[in-house]
């Protein structure tokens, strides 16, 4: 079980075992890897004149926008974009063109988009982005606007992969699309072999996750 807070997208989603014992979701367990490649990006930025600060809540509105895009299309759904500022819509619809481009390739049959799961074996959750047939082969499909990095991976080939199975759909691939938000961000497509690794990752950061609020639940005590 699952519920949403907020607006478009994951990040206020909370989710809940059938006892009714609220569990973590993917992205906060991921939230405990370092981000050092961002580093130098930010400093680029602020070498350049740029408001490092503004400039990123820009990008992630963007990003934000441009998944809402994508998700409306494949659910044939009109968006409702009355959140967004034109500015933003203007650099989402871009970027959602991008995705048109690609998509424009192949044959998609959508069976689901954004469905919270749940591993009741485990104890996390996750709400991957889209399950559908892509040219007769049951993939997972994540959108990742902007760059795509290591812990993208853990998350997708690893956690989602885990829930997937656990909850007995037939899974033959996941690919991680990367959707450009500018000009000087690329179209990319990340196919990733099932494979112990990313998982373990995963499972281990979940683990030390766990420990740390055990930790700090004993010294409120």
């Amino acid at each position: 079980m699952a519920k949403k807070r907020g607006g478009f997208g994951k990040a206020h989603t909370r989710y809940y075992l059938p006892s009714g014992k609220q569990v973590v979701g993917t992205t906060t367990v991921l939230g405990l890897l370092s981000k050092p490649q961002l580093v130098p990006w930010a400093n680029k930025l602020g070498l350049d004149g740029y408001d490092v600060a503004k400039y990123v809540d820009i990008l992630a509105e963007v990003g934000r926008c441009a998944h809402y895009l994508i998700q409306m299309h494949l659910q044939q759904q009109e968006p409702n974009l009355r959140e967004f500022s034109p500015i933003v819509v203007d650099a989402a619809e871009n970027s959602f063109l991008s995705y048109l481009a690609w998509e424009q390739k192949h044959h998609i049959e959508v069976l689901w988009c954004e469905k919270p799961l749940i591993s009741v074996e485990f104890e996390y959750g996750g709400t991957p982005d889209v399950y559908c047939k892509l040219d007769d082969a049951f993939t997972l499909l994540d959108f990742k606007t902007g760059g795509v990095y290591q812990e993208h991976f853990y998350q997708v080939n690893g956690a989602y992969r885990r829930l997937m199975r656990e909850n007995e759909y037939l899974l033959d691939q996941c690919i991680v699309l990367q959707i450009p938000r500018s000009e000087d961000e690329r179209f990319g497509v990340f196919p990733l072999t099932s494979n112990e690794t990313d998982w373990l990752i995963f499972y281990h950061l979940l683990e030390i996750h766990k420990l740390r609020k055990a930790a700090k639940a004993k010294k409120v005590v």
